[in-house]
């Protein structure tokens, strides 16, 4: 008999991880981040309260947005001097994104930060990547390497639990 098994990390669930990330591993996957790094911002939305399909579809738009800028959002890139993909046209990880998009708002008033977060990634996912820049690169960085370290401890639990 199949048992219900939901692990939580904070707020974060299994339950929660699912409904976001049928919205955002496709996404995700096309731009080359593995599920490690898209749970570690899913269970940095899920803190600040964005859970389910709320942390998924808006970021992945989000996301989508980035191989194709608008003038507007190009304009963003260029007063930042960021860029969201390596010389060989790989988005960056996370963690560097945000580290970047850390040390370029360094010193803005929380009215630019918010305008330069609207124009890069839309008013619908400005929410999602203020709480990134909140959590930080760092922080990313130390989840991502957690959920990497994991593997199989869920299944493990699962077959010690049967």
């Amino acid at each position: 008999m199949w048992r219900h098994i939901e692990v939580k990390i904070k707020n974060f669930t299994l339950i929660t991880k699912k409904e976001a990330m049928k919205y955002l591993a496709p996404s995700a996957n096309a731009l080359g981040w593995g599920v490690e790094e898209s749970t570690a911002a899913i269970m940095a939305f899920s803190d600040a309260g964005l859970q389910g399909s709320i942390a998924g579809q808006a970021f992945s738009s989000s996301l989508q947005r980035l191989a194709n800028p608008t003038n507007t959002m190009q304009s963003s890139i260029d007063e930042l001097n960021i860029s969201f993909f390596d010389a060989q046209g790989v988005m960056k990880p996370l963690p560097t994104i945000v580290g970047d998009l850390e040390k370029s708002m360094k010193g803005m008033t929380e009215e630019q930060k918010a305008m330069h977060l609207q124009q890069l990634f839309g008013a619908e996912a400005f929410k999602h990547w203020a709480v990134l820049l909140e959590q930080g690169g760092d922080k990313l960085a130390e989840n991502t390497k957690m959920l990497e370290e994991s593997k199989g401890a869920a299944s493990e639990m699962a077959k010690e639990m049967n």
